[in-house]
C-alpha cells in the first residue's frame, strides 16, 4: 500500500499510507471504472522488461495537441490494466500506429459518435500469446484482448486526457471503448488476413489499428 504513495508522490488526492490500494485508484481517479492493478515499481519494471523500449522512449505522438506518450507511461497503463509483460510489444506496436498521421487520432479520441480504436493482431503473435479470435471473441474470457485493448483505453484517459465530458465528447459511448482486440479465425476465414491484404507476408507478426 505504502508503494504507491512513494512511487507517485506527485499523484492526485486519495493516495495515503493507510488506503487499500483499489480504493485508492478509484479515489484518486485514475481506472475507467472497474478496479486496476497498482502499478508498484517493480510490476511496471517488469512490464518494461517486456518490450524493446527504454522507459523514456517516445511510443506515440499526437500531433493536434502535440502531446507524447512515452514507454514509461505505457507500461504504468499496462499494469493497470492487467496486461502480462509479455503483450507489452504488441501495445507499443498499436501505440506507435496510432502515432502515424493518416490515423489522425485526435478524431476518435474526441469524438461525439462514439469511435474507439479497434487493435487487430495478426500472424504468429495471436496464437503465442493466445489472443482469441472465434466464439465471442468481442467479449469477455480472454485476458489478452480484454488487456490489451484496456491498455490503448488507460492510456488515452491518463496521457491524452481523453475522460468523459472533457476531451472525450462521445454521446453514448459503448462497451468497446473498454477494449476492442482481437485477432482473425484465419483458418476458417474465406479471405486472405488483413496483414496480408497490406502486403504483409503471412509470418509476420503485425498490429493493425
Amino acid at each position: 500500500m505504502s508503494s504507491i504513495a512513494r512511487t507517485h508522490p506527485g499523484a492526485r488526492p486519495g493516495f495515503t499510507v493507510d488506503s487499500d490500494p483499489i480504493d485508492a485508484m478509484f479515489a484518486a481517479e485514475l481506472t475507467d471504472g472497474l478496479p486496476v492493478v497498482p502499478p508498484t515499481e517493480d510490476r511496471v519494471s517488469a512490464m518494461l522488461d517486456g518490450g524493446p523500449w527504454s522507459a523514456a522512449e517516445i511510443l506515440l505522438h499526437e500531433e493536434t495537441r502535440d502531446t507524447d506518450v512515452t514507454a514509461y507511461q505505457a507500461a504504468v497503463c499496462a499494469v493497470m490494466a492487467g496486461a502480462e509483460p509479455s503483450y507489452f510489444p504488441v501495445i507499443g506496436a498499436a501505440l506507435k500506429a496510432m502515432s502515424d498521421p493518416s490515423f489522425f487520432l485526435h478524431g476518435p479520441t474526441t469524438s461525439t459518435g462514439g469511435a474507439t480504436v479497434m487493435i487487430v493482431v495478426g500472424g504468429p503473435i495471436a496464437a503465442e500469446l493466445g489472443i482469441w479470435g472465434q466464439e465471442n471473441l468481442f467479449g469477455p474470457g480472454f485476458r489478452p484482448n480484454a488487456t490489451i485493448g484496456r491498455t490503448i483505453r488507460l492510456t488515452q484517459l491518463h496521457c491524452l486526457s481523453a475522460k468523459p465530458g472533457e476531451l472525450d465528447k462521445s454521446t453514448q459511448g459503448w462497451p468497446g471503448k473498454f477494449s476492442l482486440c482481437f485477432t482473425e479465425h484465419t483458418d476458417a476465414s474465406p479471405w486472405e488476413p488483413i496483414h496480408v491484404s497490406l502486403g504483409y507476408e503471412a509470418e509476420d507478426s503485425t498490429v493493425t489499428i
